[in-house]
């Protein structure tokens, strides 16, 4: 992606990153990535054929600024994403963990098969454990924003 220097983001077709806020956008609209305090956090959900480029351009633009970054994957979008929508992810995320063991569990015997879900099931439980981060996250930004409130009455 080009850095624009007047406005400090950088675009390409149909997607753009601001390093400033850590928002990266496909559309104008859809946010695929999100700052929450320090972290930055790509959402990798291959909606489409486009939203997946508008990713790989996302994560190249990352990786050359040196911005270290947590994927998540979600059908929601980063902008609208609350502890609420996040630990309900958690859930659909887990169910799927479960029946991803329950598959291995019947394949055990095509080892290659079996190979190829564990696979799976361990790149779905490091997308958890960064769902589980994120939400951890928001939930102490809730509590920041809260405090700012209290402290205002």
């Amino acid at each position: 992606m080009k850095l624009y220097k007047r406005s400090g983001t950088y675009q390409a077709s149909n997607v753009d990153f601001d390093p400033a806020t850590g928002v990266g956008r496909s559309y104008g609209h859809w946010h695929l990535t999100r700052k929450i305090g320090d972290t930055v956090y790509l959402n990798v959900h291959p909606y489409s054929k486009t939203t997946i480029r508008h990713i790989a351009k996302v994560r190249a633009v990352l990786q050359e600024l040196g911005i270290r970054y947590i994927r998540v994957s979600t059908a929601v979008n980063l902008r609208s994403l609350d502890y609420g929508v996040v630990g309900a992810e958690l859930r659909d995320s887990m169910e799927k963990v479960e029946d991803l063991f329950k598959l291995i569990r019947e394949s055990r015997q095509d080892t290659a098969i079996a190979l190829t879900r564990k696979a799976k099931l361990t790149d779905l439980m490091t997308l958890v454990d960064n769902l589980t981060h994120m939400r951890d996250a928001l939930n102490s930004e809730n509590a920041k924003d809260d405090l700012v409130i209290w402290d205002v009455i």
